[in-house]
């Protein structure tokens, strides 16, 4: 089986600058890619989140989220529920870093700049390795070959990350 590509990503945000950016388009090779949808309620914001289908050329839906307040809920596909505390873990209150765990290995991003730009590492053989890159100028995000299997794990959890700093509650 060949190694998946690396995949660059462009995030066209919705509303830019209007309640930090819940809802975006990202791009790929110029085509539609991922999307994330918010929609206000009185007390929350629900939202889905889809990855278009080349053959079927149709949105499939690839999970939801539900914020209420700094609360936030993941559903990835339609059973496998996060909440921000296991999505966004941080070891102690002057962490400079974010993790998450899927199939027991952890992701973490940590901020590169103070632009809000990156990067997000996984241990391998006690290295750490890039998987995923953001740059908040560009708003590119590129995933390498390793972190393709968690794509959609990785743009959620960047997109939170990018409301927290924009909270200042990094």
């Amino acid at each position: 089986m060949a190694e998946p590509e690396e995949l660059n990503l462009y995030w066209d945000f919705v509303n830019p600058g209007y309640d930090n950016d819940k809802s975006v388009m990202i791009r790929k090779n110029g085509k539609q890619f991922f999307k994330i949808q918010h929609y206000e309620t009185l007390t929350q914001y629900q939202g889905v989140f889809e990855r278009w289908n080349d053959i079927a050329q149709q949105w499939d839906e690839a999970g939801s989220t539900e914020w209420q307040g700094w609360r936030l809920k993941v559903i990835f596909g339609y059973h496998d529920q996060i909440n921000q505390y296991k999505f966004s873990n941080k070891k102690s209150p002057t962490s400079k870093s974010r993790s998450f765990v899927w199939k027991d290995v952890v992701y973490k991003w940590k901020r590169t700049g103070e632009d809000g730009s990156m990067n997000c590492r996984v241990k391998v053989l006690g290295v750490r390795i890039v998987v995923s890159t953001w740059n908040e100028t560009t708003k590119q995000m590129v995933i390498t070959p390793r972190g393709v299997p968690v794509t959609d794990r990785l743009i959620i959890s960047l997109l939170y990350n990018r409301w927290l700093v924009a909270q200042r509650q990094w």
